[in-house]
């Protein structure tokens, strides 16, 4: 009986808070993960729907002042002139694409090495723990951000290209339908 609780109280139990502390840090290590896979995927959809909700919104604004509507039919013109432009140009559409697609993965790619530095390289410059808790998180998710909105403004630049006539008389549509309020 002796050597039995002696393997119970000397090999066994600390083994055992071994097993519960790695399984702590394994989900304090998931916890943060899932943190950023929540964050980053909560910032993408309200991105998407800011993007959907601006035009419209622009649209009314513009229709309740005459400085707003002369603004936003410049704006709306400016935009078909440079989807012309990349329509009329493939090659202009290229090098645009191009340009956006290294600037997503240098975004990326800024985040990662952010994100792959270690505490003591921060220590090393005398950054205290709360700024490394709040500013390197937040430039990480910056980076990821500005990546994501860049994917997303090639994105709808092809979508307008892709049915490019009828985006066209879309927007002259409401050009019309803003100049009509903005002259009554």
């Amino acid at each position: 009986m002796d050597i039995l609780n002696y393997v119970i109280s000397n090999v066994s139990l600390p083994m055992a808070q071994t097993a519960v502390d790695n399984n702590q840090e394994a989900l304090e290590i998931i916890g943060e993960q899932i943190n950023w896979i929540i964050s980053l995927g909560g910032a993408v959809v309200l991105s998407i729907t800011a993007n959907l909700v601006t035009n419209p919104v622009q649209d009314i604004i513009a229709r309740f002042s005459k400085a707003r509507a002369t603004k936003r039919v410049s704006q709306i013109q400016k935009e078909i002139q440079s989807l012309e432009d990349y329509f009329s140009e493939p090659l202009t559409l290229i090098a645009y694409a191009i340009k956006s697609l290294l600037s997503i993965l240098l975004y990326f790619g800024f985040a990662e090495v952010v994100s792959a530095l270690d505490r003591p390289f921060f220590n090393l410059l005398y950054l205290g723990g709360f700024v490394i808790e709040i500013l390197v998180p937040f430039c990480i998710g910056y980076l990821y951000l500005k990546a994501i909105l860049i994917a997303q403004d090639v994105l709808s630049t092809f979508r307008k290209l892709d049915s490019w006539p009828k985006y066209k008389l879309q927007q002259e549509a409401v050009i019309q339908k803003i100049n009509s309020k903005k002259s009554s």
